[in-house]
């Protein structure tokens, strides 16, 4: 239902995917040790004047490793499987939102728009000691949370060791935000990076020091 003279013959998609934004946003926090857990939006409508029978609620569920991975699809779906049943129980009795109520495991689905990628866990000694003692790439601090990109589509090949190598600093450069950018100074050093990586990397292969 799209309108607002009759509000409660309606779903009211607004309230349903707000109550369960809350509850899986609290149900999966436990998975922050092995992965990030984002709530990323929620979409229903733009008018304050009527109710919005449709909408969407976008997670996005990162982790650092397949099982943990499979955990979290798992608990996902529990989790909003108990998080209908709680808000059937929270709304089944008011004047506004008891259709919602009854109907709200018939008119919610779960929706994979990225399922089952693979994870990136390269545990190559040998060459991250080339990348950090001969290229003098300093490695990823450990306090810091993980992050990916296309390269996980390396995750398994053989014979290749697979590093994410780049300029600037996610949070100051805005990255993958609007603004993003990276300095000439660093796009520079980058470069350099890069070159040093080649060259260490050449003479590891050819035997020399």
């Amino acid at each position: 239902m799209n309108g607002g003279d009759h509000p409660a013959h309606g779903h009211n998609a607004s309230v349903l995917l707000g109550f369960l934004a809350q509850y899986l946003g609290r149900a999966l926090d436990r998975h922050a040790a092995e992965g990030v857990v984002c709530v990323a939006g929620l979409h229903t409508g733009t008018l304050h004047n009527k109710v919005y029978g449709g909408g969407s609620l976008l997670l996005n569920l990162a982790y650092a490793s397949a099982a943990a991975g499979q955990r979290l699809e798992r608990d996902l779906r529990a989790a909003l499987a108990d998080g209908l049943d709680a808000f059937v129980t929270a709304f089944a009795g008011t004047a506004l939102f008891a259709r919602t109520a009854a109907e709200a495991h018939v008119v919610t689905r779960l929706e994979w728009l990225k399922r089952g990628l693979p994870v990136l866990d390269d545990r190559d000694h040998r060459m991250h000691a080339l990348l950090r003692d001969a290229a003098g790439i300093a490695p990823w601090p450990p306090d810091e949370p993980a992050f990916t990109c296309d390269a996980i589509w390396m995750s398994g090949v053989a014979g290749a060791c697979t590093v994410v190598l780049g300029p600037g600093d996610l949070a100051v450069n805005n990255a993958h935000a609007d603004g993003e950018f990276a300095r000439a100074d660093e796009l520079a050093e980058f470069a350099a990076a890069v070159a040093r990586l080649l060259l260490a990397f050449t003479d590891d292969t050819n035997g020399r020091p």
